[in-house]
């Protein structure tokens, strides 16, 4: 999905005056500048606003799985009326995990997210999410299936 505004991505100037609350994009590039103030709500505000980009990209993620989701019940799923044969049950499998990449993926970046927004953590400490999958049986993104071996 493509987007029109400054890519992320942005940061609240942490040092700045007490006055003065700026969200900057890459390459220190001049986002917004809020009221002059030293109200904690401004401030906050402007660091709801540098966590945008992530935000936006949390719920595109989230939005991407619950497509997928939603096309469970979808009569051209590739393992529709075949997942008893070896084709089909590969690629529900194949469904499934990245069903399971997306959620975890989507989760942690809004975690990420609203960390950043709330001020929870700075810019430069945002988490970076897991590429594996969770485990089906353990939901643990280390496991990779192992607690499952011997069921």
């Amino acid at each position: 999905m493509s987007s029109k505004h400054t890519p992320g991505p942005w940061a609240y100037q942490e040092d700045s005056d007490a006055y003065t609350h700026i969200v900057r994009g890459p390459n220190n590039r001049f986002i917004c500048q809020l009221n002059q103030s030293t109200s904690a709500e401004i401030e906050a505000n402007a660091r709801l606003i540098a966590a945008a980009p992530e935000l936006l990209e949390a719920c595109q993620t989230f939005a991407e799985w619950l497509r997928r989701e939603e096309g469970v019940g979808d009569l051209e799923a590739p393992w529709r009326g075949k997942r008893d044969t070896p084709e089909g049950e590969a690629a529900w499998r194949e469904w499934y995990y990245e069903n399971l990449r997306l959620c975890g993926l989507a989760q942690e970046q809004a975690r990420a997210a609203i960390a950043k927004a709330t001020g929870a953590i700075g810019a430069q400490q945002r988490t970076q999410p897991s590429n594996h999958p969770p485990c089906p049986g353990c939901f643990d993104t280390e496991c990779n299936g192992e607690c499952m071996e011997n069921l």
